[in-house]
């Protein structure tokens, strides 16, 4: 089998090299290493991302099963390579997560940055607009193709210019705002472009990236808050499908969708943004401090507020009682430990503030009506089914 990726990340590349380690696989990482494709033949199989018509035309000469994994870096090149079997992220599902996320951060302005061209970014606008309109408020679309029609849409965009658009619209915009970008890159583009007029990340700006590409992720000055889309899943399932297809298993009618995991939150929205100082600071100290003893007198004290008049204010400006808003922000944190199937509950409840197992539980119970190990084996039930794929299969690494 060989891997010709023009579109290289590290969680997918560990995805397909589990598969084939699992699967007794003699896999060609040539490419990978040398960026250069070896003769079209010779091969039984083939796992592939686009992003050059180089390798566009490599694929037409092969004569062996294919499948794309993501979606092509430029229209053109989507439409000539549309006819492969394809594994991707189901990114208007990611739109939903980060909408969702976002939500949680207060009362700002929401915006949805997109920057690519590809089918992907358009999905991801898609489920956040929906999502964000669903809870009664009205997204801004920032469309940098859009502004620029005169702009080839199967060439990258000047940087220069990306740069000017976006710190021209942020400019515009009313603050604080809460903006998600269709990838991490953008995100980047919006950490600079906000440094550059003195914006601060995230008082006055949340920025939301998606794919959560950490290798990208990590030169950002401040860590950036990301949607993981799964793209180890993305790697282990097309590895799965071209093995059926090289055993003479029937190309699949449409693309396989892996569902995106959950939101990675980091610094870029860990402040709650309102117009009310006094709410904004305490739901601020309770996120800054999820692990510790929290008590409703501190969060006053933090907020510069009597324990009754807070109780009252946020009620008024974000319908959350202190009770409810800090178990909410405790389970959240506890979900994604659980994907850890090795760290116990006594830890997961220790590194989130909830004190011990049994409250874990209690809390799990109340509000999911399952215990902690009983909702996530059904997350990773669920995902199997959706990707087409077997626990079985799967090896013990923990999803990125």
């Amino acid at each position: 089998m060989l891997l010709a990726l023009g579109i290289q990340d590290p969680a997918l590349l560990e995805g397909i090299t589990g598969w084939a380690r699992d699967n007794r696989w003699d896999l060609d990482l040539s490419s990978v290493r040398h960026g250069q494709l070896p003769p079209a033949s010779g091969f039984d199989g083939v796992l592939a991302t686009v992003s050059s018509q180089r390798i566009a035309n490599w694929l037409a000469r092969l004569e062996c099963p294919v499948v794309r994994m993501l979606d092509a870096t430029f229209p053109k090149l989507a439409r000539a390579t549309t006819h492969y079997p394809s594994v991707n992220y189901d990114a208007e599902a990611a739109g939903r997560l980060g909408a969702e996320h976002l939500l949680t951060v207060g009362r700002p302005t929401f915006v949805f940055c997109r920057q690519s061209t590809g089918a992907d970014s358009l999905a991801t606008q898609r489920g956040f607009v929906r999502t964000i309109r669903g809870s009664g408020r009205e997204p801004v679309v920032l469309d940098f193709m859009k502004d620029h029609p005169e702009l080839s849409r199967n060439h990258p965009a000047p940087r220069d210019l990306v740069h000017e658009w976006m710190v021209g619209n942020l400019r515009m915009l009313p603050l604080p705002v809460a903006i998600m970008a269709d990838d991490d890159r953008c995100a980047l583009d919006l950490m600079a472009a906000a440094q550059a007029i003195g914006l601060d990340v995230p008082r006055d700006l949340a920025i939301l990236g998606s794919q959560n590409q950490l290798h990208l992720l990590e030169v950002s000055p401040v860590e950036i808050s990301s949607v993981d889309v799964n793209l180890q899943e993305v790697g282990r399932s097309a590895a799965a499908l071209l093995a059926d297809l090289v055993d003479g298993g029937k190309k699949p009618d449409r693309p396989r969708l892996v569902q995106p995991v959950q939101v990675e939150p980091r610094t870029s929205t860990s402040l709650y943004i309102g117009p009310h100082t006094g709410v904004s600071r305490a739901l601020t100290f309770i996120r800054e401090n999820l692990p510790k003893p929290i008590r409703i007198p501190e969060i006053a004290a933090a907020a510069g507020m009597s324990p009754r008049g807070l109780q009252k204010a946020l009620l008024h400006e974000a319908g959350l009682t202190l009770v409810k808003e800090i178990a909410r922000l405790r389970l959240g944190a506890a979900m994604q430990l659980l994907d850890d199937e090795e760290l116990p509950l006594h830890e997961v409840a220790r590194r989130t503030g909830l004190g011990d197992a049994k409250n874990l539980c209690r809390l799990f119970q109340r509000y999911h009506g399952v215990s902690p190990r009983k909702w996530s084996h059904a997350k990773r039930r669920s995902m199997h089914k959706l990707t087409g794929t077997s626990p079985a299969n799967r090896d013990s690494t923990p999803t990125p």
